[in-house]
């Protein structure tokens, strides 16, 4: 399970964060998911490469401002894509072995270009396509305007952490509840340090 909805349960400026995954859960009982992760992840969990790494190292080999030389960040992306896993469930070749490894596939993620998306898109485009498989490569689900129009999105954790902790109770329990099965429920124990 992510450690997400915890993480937002421990901040008082996270109660937009809250409402959205409300308003996610309630989409998916009334319209449902276009994807079949059950059917994806039983394809290609164990999957040890979805991209060529030459492929991919071409494409870098071009003038750039972000080069990725190491082409397991392409390989972490797609399976992620496909998938909806966590990168620990991935074949080992390419999941990530060190903490390190993992800040260092985050950053890929948070500065991936619009070319290498395009290619790492269509790649997991072209991988579903050749298993018959008829659905968007990524589920965006499309939530009214006006039920965000009022959404204040919190800081950085790291700036309030060490102000915020002496006063925060020392457990939380919250649970978000959708009209049918999308239910999350979270008692989260404080730490403090």
């Amino acid at each position: 399970m992510s450690t997400f909805p915890a993480e937002l349960t421990c901040r008082s400026d996270c109660a937009g964060g809250l409402h959205v995954l409300l308003l996610l859960a309630e989409h998916l009982d009334v319209h449902g998911s276009p994807i079949n992760y059950g059917r994806r992840r039983a394809l290609f969990t164990t999957r040890p490469r979805f991209i060529d790494p030459q492929t991919w190292l071409d494409l870098h080999m071009r003038p750039r401002a972000a080069p990725a030389l190491d082409a397991r960040h392409a390989q972490r992306w797609i399976f992620q894509t496909l998938t909806g896993s966590p990168l620990r469930l991935a074949h080992p070749a390419i999941a990530p072995a060190t903490r390190s490894q993992h800040g260092q596939h985050q950053r890929f993620r948070w500065r991936i270009l619009p070319t290498d998306h395009e290619l790492l898109h269509h790649t997991a485009r072209t991988l579903l396509d050749e298993h018959g498989i008829d659905e968007p490569v990524q589920c965006s689900p499309q939530l009214p305007a006006r039920a965000l129009r009022h959404l204040v999105l919190p800081r950085p954790a790291s700036t309030d952490r060490v102000r915020n902790r002496r006063d925060r109770p020392a457990h939380r329990t919250h649970c978000i509840a959708s009209k049918r099965d999308h239910r999350v429920a979270v008692d989260t124990p404080l730490q403090r340090t």
